[in-house]
């Protein structure tokens, strides 16, 4: 169903066993990484981002300093994707057999594509385990096997008369018989065989133990072990591959291991798209540190297609007139109603103490968001003195000093569509809290708190709307006078709140079911649009039209 005015929200097809996400404190951060997941991993802590992404290295410090400021200026949970494409290549290194002519056997891959790859080791042991006992003779064949226990086809074995590099080629326990893969030098009766098993060690350049895979028998038990996340095992692929025990090496690196060479503003984009699905819910989507007309309105559309925020870095400037200028052209851009742009840099603690790291302000913004959420009222902006920043030191410098800008420059900065960083009587705090939409153009959506307001309830109305999934009509009007109430209890709540105005809860909004009809029933469909007033200053405002598929129809009168 199409609607010339707010948010169309449909429903999955079949409900989520836990309810649609409404967390709009969440962050939706893509960027660079020598290591890591290009799909969405999400991250509770910093540490949880460094098991997936790696710790701090010259390749991911752009995405590492906005994830740890993010976390350390109040938020509380990010998605995060790497951004790569189709060039990064995965280092590997191929065990070998111990056969006299070494074949190969299996395949070691790191788990993502990029240059951290390489700095990961491998070491192979073979271990002994109990000996059995064995006639031989001067061919492939084992008889009179004692215990077939450690055997299977591709173990190593060892004994008097056994060639180095003889493998098990099959085993028949009710016989207790074998074949080698190579012949025995001597016919003997009560011959002792020495079967081995193998483990596979990850460790990195330092020798430093990661993973210990084994002891296995044979590489099909390795190749079912899905609990690294370092590296995936594979049988070696093409012609002359054996089934054998890996032979023991000593620590050897992967290698081939390379990041993506011809990356593009697109490839943020591209990546948000298909790693930051609408399922995971509502959020501030971010691409710290990128600057690009291509990065903003690929963001934005991002944000308007999956109901999110888009927060967008300013590139600084030599002056304020010229960061007004760069922001302008997001004054008429498509849906910049959700969005909201940010300037200048943000200075950090550094990694050494008495220095700092210049940070992405777009994170700043997306904790101070993430802060606003855990109050409970998402229509409210998080600047001035009683939002003070957490972490932040003070801002990068340009014509403005590391006190951020002046008033007059912030005043100029906001009537432009940008929001400043500036110290105010010595609280480092975000001055303004708008989207590049002029007020003029839209009287409720040039407030960037009214944005994530409408975020919210879209959200929360299509949680609301995934109970009625598959929901029975009852030909009453039942259902739809539930269905409405639940809605029109979500306006309460947020009236109660603070995020929508009104002297009452019923002042504050209303919910219109009359677009429900037999006809658009028995098509599957249940209808509501709520009419709210988010901002003070401005008349009421449609933000949403929900659709919820649901089981069974109802007669069409005639």
């Amino acid at each position: 169903m199409a609607t010339n005015i707010g948010v169309n929200v449909t429903t999955a097809s079949v409900p989520a066993g836990t309810g649609a996400p409404t967390n709009s404190g969440v962050a939706f951060i893509v960027g660079l990484a020598d290591r890591g997941p290009t799909t969405a991993v999400l991250c509770l802590n910093l540490a949880q981002f460094v098991s997936s992404f790696g710790s701090r290295v010259a390749g991911n410090s752009v995405l590492y300093d906005a994830v740890e400021t993010y976390f350390r200026e109040g938020g509380q949970a990010a998605y995060v994707a790497r951004v790569t494409d189709n060039t990064a290549t995965a280092a590997a290194l191929t065990l070998n057999d111990g056969l006299p002519s070494p074949k190969p056997t299996v395949v070691v891959t790191a788990a993502t594509p990029g240059l951290d790859g390489n700095n990961t080791d491998v070491v192979v042991t073979n271990d002994a385990v109990a000996t059995f006992t064995a006639n031989t003779a001067t061919n492939t064949a084992l008889s009179n096997i004692s215990s077939t226990t450690n055997l299977a086809a591709g173990v190593k074995v060892t004994g008097a008369g056994i060639s180095a590099g003889t493998y098990i080629v099959s085993v028949n326990p009710g016989a207790g018989t074998a074949v080698l893969s190579q012949a025995t030098t001597a016919t003997a009766t009560g011959v002792t065989i020495t079967p081995f098993t193998f483990t596979v060690k990850v460790e990195d350049s330092s020798g430093n133990v990661l993973e210990t895979h084994g002891p296995y028998q044979t590489t099909a038990q390795l190749f079912a072990d899905t609990t690294s996340t370092l590296v995936a095992f594979t049988q070696s692929a093409g012609s002359g591959f054996t089934t054998n025990q890996p032979a023991a090496l000593s620590l050897t690196a992967l290698t081939g291991g390379a990041d993506a060479n011809d990356l593009t503003d697109a490839s943020y984009v591209t990546t948000a798209n298909s790693a930051f699905g609408p399922e995971l819910g509502p959020g501030q989507i971010l691409a710290p540190g990128r600057t690009s007309s291509t990065v903003w309105t690929g963001l934005i559309a991002h944000a308007k297609a999956n109901n999110r925020h888009a927060l967008l870095d300013q590139a600084d400037q030599s002056t304020v007139a010229a960061i007004v200028t760069q922001a302008s052209s997001l004054r008429a851009a498509s849906n910049a109603s959700y969005s909201s742009t940010y300037s200048p840099q943000c200075l950090v603690p550094g990694v050494t103490p008495g220095t700092t790291r210049t940070v992405a302000a777009s994170a700043v913004a997306a904790g101070l968001c993430a802060r606003v959420h855990a109050t409970g009222n998402e229509n409210q902006a998080p600047a001035g003195q009683t939002w003070p920043l957490q972490f932040v030191t003070g801002f990068s410098v340009n014509t403005q000093t590391a006190g951020g800008f002046a008033l007059a420059d912030l005043t100029t900065l906001y009537n432009g569509g940008v929001n400043g960083f500036t110290v105010r009587f010595g609280v480092p705090c975000l001055y303004g809290f708008s989207t590049p939409v002029a007020p003029t153009s839209d009287a409720v959506f040039w407030d960037a708190a009214a944005s994530r307001e409408r975020m919210r309830l879209v959200a929360s109305a299509q949680a609301i709307g995934e109970n009625y999934v598959f929901a029975t009509i009852d030909g009453k009007g039942l259902l739809l006078s539930k269905f409405g109430g639940d809605l029109q209890a979500l306006i309460a709540r947020h009236w109660t709140s603070g995020a929508l105005f009104g002297a009452t809860a019923a002042d504050a909004g209303s919910v219109d079911l009359s677009a429900n009809t037999p006809t658009s029933e028995q098509a599957g469909n249940l209808v509501a649009t709520l009419t709210v007033r988010i901002s003070p200053f401005a008349e009421f405002v449609s933000i949403a039209v929900v659709t919820i598929p649901i089981s069974q129809s109802v007669p069409v009168a005639a």
